[in-house]
């Protein structure tokens, strides 16, 4: 049986994702607050030979006739891959099997706008992807299925956002015979394990060099190129710093902007050092100084596969000492775990 299908997008909707509905497409439709996507998806559009839309926000005069166009096509299926507009009850009622929706977040995790940024940001363990029934709330319907990966310490939103198309991919191949057929099994969300987030503006981005050090890592991490990037005054100048830093690298600079944050007692110095192995951001080495006597150092481990960095502390033996370096060690580092 002929399944009819609309399809709602703000980006490139390239022959992989397209291959899964091509038979079955009727339309595709745009985001109205999105217009630098207009031009593209209509260019495909055309070329797919199925009509171009773009949906006005519910107050516009065009509303009406936006909605009566769609239930002139006697949709089957609304999807929706990442768009970003609400879909009022007046919608989703068209489609005579329902909305599904391809989010790029663990839900009932991260909810909302941004959730790769925000998993960074946050310091998540996890991303993932969710293809899952529409309803009135923000990304709360039935889950369908999921897939999931690690985010790594090293990664930015760019790598993430890689392989979260591939697992998206491989979540529409495994999924896309049901979704045709509109005999797909789903259940409902943990409502108490539901997060949400807010959609990020480009002033969210703004440094500031007192911040705990893993906290503007991940903020860098997640705003590089083509996102606005992440970025600080400097004598009343901005200063962008819109790709990929190392931990190394940002803790240099860091010193440099906030030294007190490397001041312990007002006697002990930390001062980050050279390492071979800066490039490979594995390991950070700090000389402790009181005054100018080198009295020891001590080095972060950074294990590039999983959120886990090891505190290794040499020649220092004052006790109170090695408690301050503690300190400095789970505030600037969030408290991860020192072993």
């Amino acid at each position: 049986m002929f399944t009819r299908v609309v399809l709602f997008s703000d980006s490139t909707l390239n022959n992989k994702f397209l291959k899964f509905f091509k038979k079955n497409l009727v339309a595709i439709v745009a985001a109205s607050i999105r217009p630098i996507s207009h031009k593209m998806l209509k260019e495909i559009s055309d070329k797919q030979q199925v009509p171009f839309f773009i949906q006005p926000k519910p107050k516009d005069e065009s509303y009406s006739n936006f909605i009566n166009k769609l239930k002139y096509l006697k949709p089957d299926l609304f999807f929706i891959n990442s768009y970003s507009m609400i879909f009022k009850k007046d919608l989703l009622k068209l489609p005579k099997s329902g909305t599904l929706n391809i989010h790029t977040s663990l839900l009932p995790k991260n909810r909302g706008a941004n959730p790769l940024q925000w998993g960074i940001i946050n310091q998540d363990e996890f991303a993932g992807v969710t293809l899952h029934e529409v309803d009135e709330g923000i990304d709360s319907g039935p889950i369908i299925d999921q897939r999931k990966t690690n985010i790594f310490t090293e990664d930015t939103w760019v790598s993430l956002s890689n392989r979260i198309k591939d697992l998206t991919y491989d979540l529409i191949e495994k999924n896309i015979n049901q979704i045709l057929s509109k005999n797909w099994d789903s259940k409902p969300q943990n409502k108490n394990q539901a997060t949400y987030n807010n959609r990020r503006s480009p002033k969210d981005g703004e440094i500031n060099w007192s911040m705990p050090i893993i906290e503007i890592y991940n903020k860098i991490r997640a705003l590089i190129s083509p996102l606005p990037g992440a970025f600080y005054f400097l004598n009343s100048k901005k200063i962008l710093i819109n790709s990929f830093t190392s931990l190394y690298e940002l803790i240099q600079m860091n010193y440099i902007f906030e030294k007190s944050k490397f001041t312990l007692k007002n006697r002990y110095s930390l001062i980050p050092s050279l390492s071979t192995q800066k490039k490979k951001n594995k390991l950070i080495k700090f000389s402790v100084k009181e005054n100018d006597n080198l009295i020891g150092y001590f080095e972060i481990k950074i294990h590039k596969d999983m959120w886990r960095f090891e505190l290794v502390v040499q020649n220092i033996y004052e006790e109170e000492l090695q408690n301050e370096i503690n300190y400095f060690f789970n505030r600037e580092f969030k408290m991860l775990k020192n072993e």
